[in-house]
């Protein structure tokens, strides 16, 4: 009898860590975009909360687990399953954001003029892009989200040069007020910071507009374009 005793004991153990403890650690086979998911919005469990009782954090924050119910050893392995899951979305995260970094580098390397100048001022973001004998009517920029694509070659020649560029851009733009002048063969791009610079503000959570906005030409009416304050 008392050896039957133990040896429920130990199989009480034995369940409260094989289920407290279900992760196998940032090295896992769905630990980045090159593990063969479809990427950050793929239809994984992890992609959200699941239910109203999850306080948004999903089945990888604080109510996952299945440690309830045995006591100490619950506990503890759940805080590491927490631990390790917040591990996991680190990995994760970074390794989508290097690889969208590591695509826009080798279209840059392939496409991008290497005469593009790029500007920081007081109260907007500039992109210069020499292009020599263009009309305006034959130049495209349009942005998704935080990506940029700009396109430009002479409609009436087969033999010019094409001007192409895509970038990711800055995550402290308003995209929606973003324009572009062409004059003295040059184009530019200007974009006005979305925060006023040197403000404390209220950091909120990314919002994400999948909408392809067709960057128009700039009014003079409208922007001081180009001009530093």
């Amino acid at each position: 009898m008392f050896r039957v005793i133990v040896l429920l004991a130990v199989l009480g153990v034995a369940h409260c860590v094989v289920w407290g403890w279900d992760y196998s650690g940032p090295d896992s086979d769905d630990s980045g975009p090159d593990s063969g998911d479809s990427g950050p919005d793929s239809d994984d469990s992890g992609s959200g909360p699941s239910n109203e009782h999850d306080h948004g954090f999903g089945w990888w924050g604080p109510d996952h687990g299945h440690g309830e119910g045995c006591g100490h050893h619950g506990v503890h392995n759940q805080n590491l399953t927490w631990h390790s899951e917040y591990d996991r979305r680190f990995d994760r995260l970074s390794a989508y954001i290097m690889r969208a970094d590591r695509f826009a580098k080798e279209f840059c390397n392939s496409f991008t003029p290497s005469d593009v100048q790029e500007l920081h001022g007081n109260s907007f973001y500039k992109l210069t892009y020499p292009m020599p004998q263009l009309d305006p009517k034959d130049i495209t920029v349009k942005i998704k989200h935080r990506v940029l694509y700009m396109y430009a070659r002479q409609s009436d020649s087969a033999t010019s040069p094409i001007y192409v560029d895509v970038r990711i851009l800055p995550d402290t733009l308003k995209m929606s007020d973003a324009a572009w002048k062409y004059e003295q063969d040059h184009l530019s791009i200007v974009i006005p910071y979305e925060p006023v610079l040197r403000t404390k503000i209220m950091k909120t959570c990314v919002e994400v507009n999948a909408d392809v906005k067709d960057v128009p030409k700039a009014s003079p009416l409208i922007y001081k374009f180009g001009e530093e304050d």
